[in-house]
C-alpha cells in the first residue's frame, strides 16, 4: 500500500513497474511462475520446496536467484 505522503508521480510509476512485472510472470514458463508461488505466496523455504519440486534445495535455490535476475533484468530493460 502507497504512503500517503508518496508524491503522484511516484505511486504512478511504481505502479507502472509493478503492471509490467505482472506481464513478465504472466509470460513466464508455468515451472517458473510455480518457484515464485512456493517463495513469495506459500512463504516456504527452499527446504521446504525442495521436496515438493523433487529437486535439490541448492538447485532450487540457484533456479530462484536466476529467474529473479532475469526478471529484474528484463524490467530494466523496457525502463531504457
Amino acid at each position: 500500500m502507497p504512503a500517503a505522503h508518496e508524491p503522484a508521480l511516484a505511486r504512478l510509476a511504481r505502479s507502472k513497474q509493478l503492471s509490467e512485472l505482472a506481464a513478465l510472470v504472466a509470460s513466464s514458463q508455468d515451472s517458473e511462475r510455480e518457484l515464485l508461488g512456493l517463495r513469495f505466496a506459500a512463504r516456504l523455504s527452499f527446504a521446504e520446496m525442495a521436496p515438493l519440486l523433487k529437486r535439490k534445495e541448492s538447485a532450487v535455490k540457484m533456479s530462484l536467484y536466476r529467474l529473479l535476475e532475469r526478471l529484474e533484468r528484463q524490467l530494466e530493460a523496457k525502463d531504457v
